[in-house]
C-alpha cells in the first residue's frame, strides 16, 4: 500500500489507531500493575494498626494485673501478648515489608521488632512500675504509628504513579483524535462530499460533472475511478437506450403471443364440437400471425387418412410432413406435432409464402400452440371415455335392476302359467283354477308396480342429477301416496358417490318407505344420511313410528328384507333392522363408498388428518 500511495489514508488511520491501542494498553497495563501491587494493602494498614490498639490493652491488663484487681489476671495478659506477636509477625504483613526492598519501611519495622522485643519481658516478669511502663507503651506506639505511615504513604505513591500514567495516556488520546479528526475532515470528509455529488449527479442521468484528483491516496484513486466510470457511462447510455427500445419491443411481442396462446386455451375449454373449436383457433391464428393457410389434420382413424380440418381461407397445402426452404414464391410447409403424454394426435401445418418467413417468437409460439391443441384433444379424449365409461355403469346399473325385480316376478308369474296348463289338462275344479288366476293376476300386477317404481327411479336419477335430489323427489312421492310425513336430513350434499352407490342407496330407500307404507301403519318416517368420520363410512338410517315387525300379514312381500340385502352386499357394507313395538322399525345401512377406497382418496384423508391434526 505505501509503494502504490505516497499518502495512504489506510496507512495513516491505521497508525493513529495502533498509537491510540498502544496507549489504551499502556494504561490498562498500569492499571492492573498498581492493582496488583496494591493487594493487600488496606489488609496491612488496619492490621498495623489494630497493633496499636493491642498494645494499650496489654498495658492495661498488665497495670491491673499488677494492682491486684479481680478483672486482672496473668493467664488474659500472656493471651493478649501471645495475640499481639501473632499479628505482628503475620506474613501479609512482616513477609511483605521484608521482601519489598523499601529501606523506609524495613527500617520503622526493625523499631518496632525491637521495641516488641525489650517490652515483652518487662510485661511478663511484671517488674516495670506502671508509670515508667505506660511511658515506654507510648514509645512503642509512636513506632508503630511511624510504620502505619510509611505503609499509608506507600499506597499512596503507587496511585500518584498511576494518576500520572492515566493523565498523560488521556492528553496523548485527546491530541491524536484531534490529529485523526482534522486529518479525516481534510482528506475524507471532503472528497466523500464531492464523490457522493458526483454519484446523484450520475443517477440523475448528467456525466458532465469530474472530480479533482491532486493527492495520491485512495480517495484519489476513486476518484479518477469515477471520471473514468462517468466517460464509460456516456457513451453506455446511448447504447442502451438502444437496447432497451429493443427489448421493449421484445416483451411487447412476447405479451402479444400469451395473449394468443391465453385466448387459444379458453376457447378450446368453451362448449361446442372439437372440431369447430379447432376451427376458430385457426381463424384467430390467421388474423394473428401473416400466414397463407393453416391445416390441422387428426390421426382419429389411421396416421395414413388423417381427418383434415382447413382454415376458410386455406390453400392447397403439401404433405404434411414436408420441411425446407424455398425462394419468395414458394409456399413454405411447417409441421407441429400434437401430442401429449407421449401420444400423437395429428400435426399443425402451416404454410407460408413471400419473404416473409416465421420469426424465432412466432415458432416458439406455434409451437405451445400444438401442445395446447395436443393437450385439448387429450382432454377430449378423457371426457370421451369417461362418458363411455359412465354409460356402461349405467346400463349395469338398469340390467341389475331388472334381473333383480322384474324378472323374478316374471319368473313367479311363468310358473303359475305352467301350473295353470297343468291344471286345465287335468280338469281341475273351478276354485283350483280361479286361486291359480288370482295369483298369477297378483305377479303381474308386482310386476307392474315394480316396472312403475323403476321408472320413477330411473327418471328421477337422469332429471335430477346426485342423490339429494332424488331423495327429495321419493320423499315427496310417498307423501302424497300414504299421507305420511317423511322428512329428510343430509349431511352428504358434497360427498362424491358413484351412480351405482346412489341407485343402491335410493333403491333401499325406496323400498324402505314401501314396507312403512304398505305394513307399518306409520304416519312419520324420517330419513337420515351422515358419514361417520372415525370408520370412514356412509350410513343411512330409515325410522318410522309404526306398529314394528310383528307377524307378516296375508299378502305380504316377504322378499323385500332380502332385496335390501342384497342390494347392501353389493355396495359392500352391511344392513341392519330394529323393531320396537312401541316405537316403529329402524333400517341402518352402513357401507364404504368407492372414493374413499381409492389410492387418491386415501392420500387426500391422509393429508386430511395430518392437516387437521
Amino acid at each position: 500500500m505505501s509503494t502504490e500511495f505516497q499518502q495512504s489514508l489506510v496507512q495513516r488511520t491505521g497508525m493513529a489507531l495502533a498509537a491510540v491501542i498502544l496507549l489504551a494498553v499502556v494504561n490498562m497495563v498500569a492499571s492492573y500493575l498498581t492493582a496488583e501491587s496494591s493487594e493487600n494493602d488496606a489488609v496491612r494498614i488496619n492490621l498495623a494498626g489494630s497493633l496499636r490498639m493491642q498494645a494499650y490493652r496489654i498495658a492495661n491488663e498488665h497495670i491491673l494485673e499488677q494492682s491486684g484487681s479481680s478483672m486482672g489476671n496473668m493467664e488474659s495478659l500472656e493471651k493478649s501478648i501471645a495475640e499481639f506477636e501473632t499479628r505482628l509477625q503475620q506474613p501479609v504483613l512482616a513477609a511483605h515489608i521484608r521482601n519489598s526492598g523499601n529501606r523506609v519501611m524495613l527500617d520503622a519495622f526493625g523499631l518496632v521488632e525491637t521495641g516488641w522485643r525489650q517490652l515483652k519481658p518487662e510485661l511478663i516478669a511484671g517488674t516495670t512500675q506502671p508509670q515508667q511502663l505506660l511511658a515506654q507503651i507510648d514509645r512503642f506506639v509512636s513506632d508503630i504509628d511511624n510504620m502505619v505511615k510509611t505503609l499509608e504513604l506507600q499506597t499512596e505513591s503507587k496511585f500518584r504513579v498511576l494518576r500520572f500514567i492515566q493523565g498523560a495516556s488521556l492528553l496523548l488520546t485527546v491530541v491524536l483524535a484531534s490529529i485523526m479528526f482534522l486529518n479525516v475532515y481534510k482528506y475524507v470528509v471532503g472528497p466523500l462530499y464531492q464523490l457522493v455529488a458526483m454519484a446523484g449527479r450520475l443517477r440523475a442521468g448528467d456525466f458532465s460533472m469530474r472530480l479533482d484528483s491532486k493527492s495520491n491516496d485512495e480517495l484519489s484513486l476513486l476518484a479518477d475511478t469515477f471520471n473514468d466510470m462517468a466517460d464509460s457511462l456516456d457513451g453506455m447510455y446511448r447504447t442502451l437506450e438502444e437496447q432497451v427500445q429493443s427489448k421493449t419491443r421484445h416483451l411487447e411481442e412476447t405479451q402479444k403471443m400469451l395473449r394468443f396462446l391465453y385466448d387459444t386455451s379458453r376457447r378450446l375449454s368453451e362448449q361446442g364440437t372439437i372440431v369447430s373449436k379447432l376451427e376458430r383457433t385457426m381463424d384467430h391464428l390467421q388474423r394473428e400471425i401473416d400466414v397463407s393457410a393453416v391445416d390441422i389434420h387428426l390421426q382419429h382413424a389411421s396416421p395414413h387418412h388423417p381427418f383434415l380440418i382447413s382454415s376458410r381461407s386455406s390453400a392447397a397445402s403439401n404433405d404434411s410432413g414436408a420441411h425446407g426452404e424455398a425462394d419468395e414464391d414458394t409456399p413454405l410447409l411447417t409441421a407441429y406435432q400434437l401430442q401429449h403424454d407421449d401420444r400423437k394426435y395429428g400435426s399443425l401445418n402451416i404454410s407460408q409464402t413471400g419473404a416473409d418467413r416465421i420469426s424465432s417468437e412466432q415458432n416458439l409460439m406455434l409451437a405451445s400452440l400444438a401442445d395446447t391443441i395436443g393437450a385439448a384433444l387429450a382432454n377430449e379424449a378423457r371426457k370421451d371415455q369417461a362418458h363411455r365409461v359412465a354409460l356402461m355403469e349405467e346400463r349395469t346399473a338398469i340390467a341389475r335392476e331388472l334381473h333383480d325385480s322384474i324378472a323374478q316376478s316374471l319368473s313367479f308369474t311363468k310358473i303359475q302359467a305352467s301350473r295353470l296348463q297343468t291344471l286345465l289338462a287335468q280338469d281341475a275344479d273351478r276354485q283350483e283354477l280361479d286361486t291359480v288366476l288370482v295369483e298369477i293376476r297378483t305377479g303381474i300386477q308386482s310386476a307392474y308396480a315394480q316396472l312403475r317404481e323403476l321408472l320413477t327411479t330411473f327418471r328421477l336419477q337422469l332429471d335430477s342429477p346426485g342423490l339429494q335430489p332424488s331423495l327429495l323427489a321419493t320423499a315427496r312421492e310417498f307423501q302424497d301416496k300414504g299421507n305420511i310425513a317423511v322428512t329428510l336430513e343430509s349431511s352428504l350434499q358434497n360427498y362424491p358417490l358413484t351412480p351405482n352407490e346412489e341407485i343402491h342407496v335410493l333403491q333401499i330407500v325406496r323400498e324402505a318407505l314401501s314396507n312403512v307404507l304398505r305394513h307399518s301403519g306409520a304416519d312419520q318416517v324420517r330419513i337420515l344420511l351422515a358419514l361417520d368420520e372415525e370408520l370412514g363410512m356412509i350410513e343411512v338410517r330409515i325410522a318410522d313410528n309404526g306398529s314394528g315387525m310383528g307377524t307378516p300379514g296375508p299378502g305380504r312381500n316377504h322378499y323385500g328384507q332380502t332385496i335390501m340385502q342384497e342390494r347392501a352386499d353389493i355396495l359392500g357394507g352391511t344392513i341392519e333392522f330394529a323393531s320396537n313395538v312401541d316405537s316403529g322399525v329402524e333400517v341402518i345401512l352402513r357401507f364404504t363408498a368407492e372414493h374413499a377406497t381409492s389410492p387418491v382418496a386415501g392420500k387426500q384423508q391422509a393429508n386430511t388428518a395430518r392437516t387437521g391434526s
